[in-house]
This record gives C-alpha cells, sequence and structure tokens, in this order.
C-alpha cells in the first residue's frame, strides 16, 4: 500500500494561502490588480454595471492569488474598493453579481481564452513537480516548497490547485529528494564503508551496552575537540 502523504501545513497556514490577504500593502495592490487599458477596453464590453464589476475582479484574482472568483472565500474590501475605482462602480454593485451561476462560468470562459489561463492537469501537476524538486533538495522547509508552487502557477497562467493538491506535490517532490541524497551520500560506499556504518548502530560493550551512534549524539563537546588519544572510547 502506498505511503499516504502527510498534511506539510498547519490549518492556519492552509487558511492563509487560500485567501487574498485582508492586509495587502498599497504597493502589491497596486502591482496586483491595476487594470491596463487593454483590460478596461474588454471590461466596458458588459453592459451591466455589476458585470462589469464582476469580470474586473474574475481577472484580478485570476492574476493574483491566481485562483478564480468561486475558490476564494472573500474578497477584501481594499482589493473590491480598489477595481472598483478603476471601472468606475460603485462597489455596491458587487452584491448583485453571481445571481446568475451561468453569467460567471461564462465570464471565467471568456477569460480564460483571452488571456490564456488553464486548469492544473496532471501535466501541469508534473511540471510543478519538477519546478519543486530542486529546492527540495536544498531544503525540506515546506512552506517556501509550496510558495514557490504557488508562484510557479501564476506566472504560467495555471488556476492554481487546492492547497492539498499542492501539499502532495511538495510531499512527493520531497520524498524523490529524499530518495536521491540517500543515492549519491550510499553509491560510493564500499563494502568496508557499510560494515564500519553499520558496526555504529551495534551495542558496544566499552559503552555499556550503548551504541555509538547514541554515544555521539549525547556528546557534541567531544566532537568538537582535536582528536586526541584517549578522547574516543576504544581509541
Amino acid at each position: 500500500m502506498p505511503a499516504k502523504s502527510p498534511r506539510l501545513l498547519s490549518p492556519e497556514q492552509r487558511d492563509q494561502l487560500s485567501r487574498i490577504p485582508a492586509d495587502l500593502p498599497e504597493r502589491e495592490l497596486a502591482r496586483h490588480y491595476t487594470l491596463t487599458e487593454a483590460d478596461l477596453a474588454l471590461i466596458r464590453k458588459r453592459r451591466r454595471t455589476t458585470n462589469r464589476l464582476g469580470f474586473a475582479l474574475q481577472l484580478a484574482v485570476l492574476r493574483y492569488p491566481g485562483r478564480t472568483l468561486t475558490d476564494l472565500p472573500e474578497i477584501p474590501p481594499r482589493v473590491l474598493a480598489y477595481v472598483a475605482e478603476q471601472v468606475d462602480v460603485p462597489t455596491e454593485a458587487f452584491a448583485a453579481y453571481g445571481q446568475r451561476r451561468s453569467t460567471v462560468f461564462e465570464h471565467l470562459d471568456e477569460l480564460r481564452r483571452v488571456y490564456g489561463y488553464r486548469m492544473c492537469g496532471w501535466s501541469e501537476l508534473r511540471a510543478l513537480a519538477r519546478v519543486v524538486l530542486p529546492l527540495a533538495l536544498e531544503s525540506e522547509r515546506p512552506l517556501p516548497l509550496i510558495e514557490t508552487a504557488l508562484e510557479w502557477c501564476r506566472a504560467e497562467r495555471v488556476l492554481a490547485p487546492g492547497i492539498t493538491t499542492i501539499e502532495r506535490v511538495v510531499w512527493g517532490a520531497r520524498r524523490l529528494a529524499d530518495q536521491r541524497v540517500a543515492h549519491w551520500l550510499t553509491q560510493p560506499l564500499t563494502n568496508q564503508h557499510r560494515d564500519q556504518l553499520e558496526a555504529l548502530l551495534q551495542a558496544d560493550p566499552e559503552l555499556h551496552g550503548r551504541t555509538r551512534l547514541s554515544w555521539l549524539r549525547e556528546a557534541p563537546e567531544l566532537i568538537s575537540r582535536p582528536m586526541l588519544p584517549g578522547v574516543w572510547p576504544g581509541v
């Protein structure tokens, strides 16, 4: 039976990565949510003010955090106000957006077609794993790896999958990284080296039945000293 992939993030971290930060700095607000003239021209094709604002917000959240509007638990008021001001629509108009669910999905399909966004399928997940693997070889910390994965999705205009899916990809990359590191460390070893390493795990009479590995772990001050006769047991 294959090993079950664990949760790498705390519930708080998972929630934070699944929404737009409410305290997004002004600089980041402008960077992620400033609409271009081409964007505004496309948005103005919607006849109703509600649809203009909803369409604009759909485009905004596709860019950051890289999810669809229906995947987000809420839109922070500052983000809503910033986008609404650009399309010259009152923020109150957003409350009526989505009353016709078909309109929301029609807008999303149009945005995907015009801007080249695509869903995250198997090929995208494999590409994502290849991006994360080199970083997993350098560090096991899950949060930076998951943040890198989300940044890749945004850069490639791939609609980010759920956080648990991202966690599974990162977990798999970490397992593969561990296997590669183990191979790199053990492949050059001779049989003599392997026997010596195995001896570290055997109970040693000179250490009153403890293994030399456990002794080394409990005596870091001895490791930092010069290797003089009598310092190491049995030497």
